[in-house]
């Protein structure tokens, strides 16, 4: 079993601040950013079990509940890197990778 490290990017880190900042309501608020954050750090194993968002981009897509997270995989490195966490509403196609 091959073990990943799971990375944090600043935008990512941005992303929960910009969803606590949203959300008003305290349990739903703490129950949303726990499973995101406990779902994409859970790609520590196996991190190639979700779907490319493009067949030429290294972006991966991890649906949790009405959020995206997208991440890539540095396989030399052993490195997940989570980019971006965007509620469905926004549209993927602005970003650029």
């Amino acid at each position: 079993m091959e073990i990943y490290k799971v990375e944090w990017q600043l935008q990512a880190k941005v992303d929960l601040i910009n969803i606590r900042s949203y959300l008003v309501e305290q349990d739903a608020l703490t129950t949303i950013l726990k499973t995101i954050t406990k779902k994409a750090n859970d790609l520590f194993y196996f991190p190639a079990r979700y779907r490319k968002i493009k067949s030429k981009s290294d972006l991966r897509l991890l649906v949790v509940k009405d959020y995206s997270v997208f991440y890539r995989i540095i396989e030399h490195k052993k490195l997940v890197q989570i980019m971006h966490v965007w509620h469905h509403s926004k549209d993927i196609r602005k970003l650029v990778y």
